[in-house]
């Protein structure tokens, strides 16, 4: 109660709860607001809370349970939101997104909520545009979802009352139930956000200065520093182990991968001196799928930003491979705070193996 919350992660994170009551709190963050996951013994309440930033949607609803799809199990939650407002948030995807958990009954129900415009999609180019409201995602790796029961009893979107949501603004309705309804309402929730104008400049942002690199030059060479440049990511998805050959070289070993974890090196300070261009990740691989899955497994690289990402894809077997995959970086300079590299398994991987491995610019574009 009384709490401030900005975070970097999911803020609310809720599991398995009993007798939960979240009031006059504020949250923000990067990710969703609110993140509710597994089967809950009671039924959480937030009651006044009033979110300022949630860049990848206010709810999102999904069980992060593993291995084959249809086998996992159903879960089942009932969540009570009475005043809750996220008309401050600028960059607002959707109110609500579930997948992943299952057919049993599933029950939200929001007495007087507000939100600003909803666009739909996680990304700042589409603030202020609309889109979809409300996602219920089924997919060929994801266990097969439906029985939402949402019920919105004053219901504001960019400040107007909202009695239904046409059909496409909600996604895949047809196995879900949605209830509008109006009742006496007082004001206990903002409508929009309190924008004032002031008369103010922002002072032009200094460029850090950047190291000079060499043209041809590994942007992801080891050093004799005391980590590796490599890290697994995220760090709770698998193992990693690097280990030197006799003649200095490194070799990565890879253990039980989740699917969607890989290795991930910063290369900030090295790709955005070499220029906008095309950069050539080459290296040696091979992967033991999970048990129950075919090899070649399936392997994405992709040179990301705090705002953009190019990916490319190979399959990898058994044996060792060379692969030269092509990542083009397109980033804007004053936007662009961080960038690195990601190598990961969609499907995930028993063990994945790397060796000689290096980024290197091919083009450039500054």
């Amino acid at each position: 109660e009384g709490a401030w919350l900005y975070v970097g992660d999911n803020a609310l994170v809720l599991q398995s709860t009993s007798k939960l009551t979240v009031r006059n709190t504020a949250l923000g963050t990067s990710c969703a607001a609110v993140f509710t996951q597994c089967s809950f013994k009671d039924t959480p309440v937030l009651e006044n809370v009033s979110v300022f930033r949630a860049d990848e949607g206010v709810i999102n609803n999904y069980y992060n349970g593993q291995g084959e799809p249809q086998k996992r199990p159903h879960q089942t939650q009932s969540v009570f939101f009475r005043n809750f407002s996220a008309v401050d948030v600028t960059q607002c995807a959707w109110i609500f997104q579930g997948r992943n958990m299952g057919r049993k009954p599933k029950n939200y129900t929001f007495v007087n909520a507000s939100f600003p415009e909803l666009s739909g999609q996680p990304a700042y180019k589409y603030i202020g545009k609309k889109g979809v409201a409300l996602k219920f995602e089924n997919g060929r790796e994801w266990l097969d979802t439906d029985n939402y029961h949402l019920v919105f009893t004053n219901l504001f979107i960019a400040g107007k009352a909202v009695t239904e949501l046409p059909p496409e603004r909600v996604m895949n309705r047809r196995t879900n139930e949605i209830v509008f309804a109006s009742a006496p309402f007082s004001g206990e929730v903002p409508l929009a956000a309190d924008r004032r104008a002031v008369d103010w400049t922002c002072p032009d942002r200094r460029r850090r200065r950047l190291p000079t690199v060499a043209p041809g030059a590994n942007l992801v060479a080891e050093t004799k520093k005391a980590h590796s440049v490599w890290q697994l990511s995220p760090s709770y998805r698998g193992r990693l182990v690097a280990e030197l050959l006799g003649d200095g070289s490194p070799v990565y070993h890879m253990i039980r991968v989740r699917p969607g974890a890989g290795m991930q090196s910063v290369v900030t300070e090295s790709v955005l001196p070499a220029g906008n261009g095309e950069y050539v990740l080459a290296l040696e691989v091979r992967a033991d799928p999970v048990e129950g899955e075919p090899s070649p497994v399936p392997m994405c690289a992709q040179l990301l930003s705090n705002e953009k990402c190019d990916s490319a894809t190979a399959e990898v077997g058994r044996e060792w491979r060379r692969l030269e995959l092509r990542l083009k970086a397109e980033f804007e300079r004053p936007e662009t705070d961080l960038v690195s590299i990601f190598i990961n398994f969609p499907k995930g991987a028993e063990r994945a193996d790397f060796r000689n491995i290096s980024l290197r610019r091919e083009s450039s574009e500054h």
